[in-house]
């Protein structure tokens, strides 16, 4: 084989290892990739073995007990203008959170936590994935879902001390977990998808359901909707909303109240349930406690539950959810 053969192999090697020693590749592992990518390749075993061994030696590549990496290139000097590139960061990062109050997938999560604490003793939590444990890449993917909601069972001969808040201190005797996937896109053409992806990540809770926020006109689609949500026993709803933009920024619509929402915002909202179960579940015990101890909001949203339990009362929802909010 010429030099620039030769060459060419040790560059491709590099491109295919990556750079952290738990993703290395084994040598038998190289060889294969090498022989799919060079189909006729005249370079025995051996010879990429002795390859990969020189490599080592010059330090082109890096050796673990699982195999071979390379490492990632060590950060350059920092600049001089530190202040400067400091102070247009922070800018930056009030751009971004500026334009996610007002991203559609945001908003609608705020819409839905409002609406959903208007019904009875509904407290709906906004999840926020990028609060999680950082793991490998892709590993998170369709494991937390968008909200939970906790339902209280309150005992009804209970006496309500306080007229304005029907939820305050009635003693607990049971509750419900409902996990829900979010969804806003008008383009229904992975609607198989999505619904995947909420059995992915609500199967554990005692309900799942599949929100979605625009308008659903066909009826082929909410037949569909309606049979998949029987098999897997899911709720399926739909807010029939035509222009997310008629709302304000999320930060707006978790401020208000919940008469104001409703008297300003109702009008825009055509709730409609395409499948409904009341079909409980057992709560998974294991994937609960897993995903506790590996997102923050979800460990809060336990141990809101249990305080409530011992002190036997709920606090009001807005007074929750803004404690609940603040990182």
């Amino acid at each position: 084989m010429s030099k620039t053969s030769m060459s060419s192999v040790k560059n491709t090697i590099i491109k295919l290892l990556m750079k952290h020693p738990e993703d290395a590749k084994s040598g038998s592992e190289v060889i294969d990739d090498l022989r799919r990518i060079y189909k006729r390749l005249s370079l025995s075993d051996g010879t990429i073995r002795v390859l990969l061994s020189d490599m080592k030696k010059k330090q082109e590549i890096f050796r673990s007990k699982k195999g071979y990496y390379i490492k990632a290139q060590p950060a350059g000097p920092k600049k001089k203008k530190k202040i400067i590139i400091k102070h247009n960061a922070k800018k930056n990062t009030g751009q971004k959170l500026k334009k996610k109050s007002n991203l559609p997938e945001e908003k609608f999560r705020a819409i839905y936590c409002k609406y959903r604490s208007m019904e009875g003793c509904y407290y709906p939590f906004p999840i926020v994935h990028t609060r999680a444990k950082r793991e490998y890449r892709g590993t998170n993917k369709w494991k937390y879902p968008d909200v939970i909601s906790i339902k209280w069972e309150l005992d009804s001969k209970t006496a309500v001390k306080n007229e304005k808040d029907k939820k305050s201190n009635k003693v607990l005797r049971e509750y419900s977990i409902r996990s829900i996937e979010l969804k806003v896109g008008k383009d229904f053409s992975q609607l198989r998808q999505h619904f995947f992806q909420c059995i992915s990540n609500s199967y554990w809770a005692n309900y799942s359901e599949l929100a979605i926020a625009s308008v659903i006109k066909k009826r082929e689609l909410k037949d569909e909707l309606k049979k998949l949500g029987s098999i897997f026993n899911i709720n399926i709803t739909c807010f029939g909303i035509k222009n997310l933009g008629r709302f304000p920024d999320l930060n707006d619509i978790y401020k208000m109240s919940q008469n104001d929402f409703k008297n300003e915002y109702g009008k825009f909202i055509k709730y409609e349930e395409i499948f409904r179960t009341d079909n409980k579940k057992e709560i998974d015990p294991y994937q609960w406690k897993y995903l506790s101890g590996r997102l923050v909001d979800i460990k809060k949203i336990k141990s809101w539950i249990n305080r409530c339990i011992k002190n036997e009362k709920i606090e009001p929802y807005d007074e929750i959810l803004n404690k609940f909010r603040k990182k």
